[in-house]
């Protein structure tokens, strides 16, 4: 009786710790800042969109990281 009741108060114990509720604030701009140009700001977000969505020329076209150093420089220049 004893071991059931004090597995039964462990696993609910566990089961309440387990069910906190946490918020994780994703939009903290500290933690997505990639680099800092004067007064402006480069965040991880600008990086990607750089990356991803906007066409390259042939010579910065692939995945390595020259290409991607090559698209973050052009990046740095633009927000100068």
């Amino acid at each position: 009786m004893k071991k059931s009741l004090s597995s039964f108060i462990l696993f609910f114990a566990t089961f309440f710790i387990s069910c906190r509720s946490e918020s994780i604030d994703l939009s903290d701009q500290s933690k997505n800042i990639l680099a800092l140009v004067g007064d402006k700001t480069i965040t991880v977000n600008d990086f990607i969109k750089r990356c991803e969505y906007v066409p390259r020329p042939p010579y910065c076209n692939g995945d390595s990281y020259v290409h991607k150093k090559i698209a973050l420089n052009s990046l740095i220049a633009e927000k100068q």
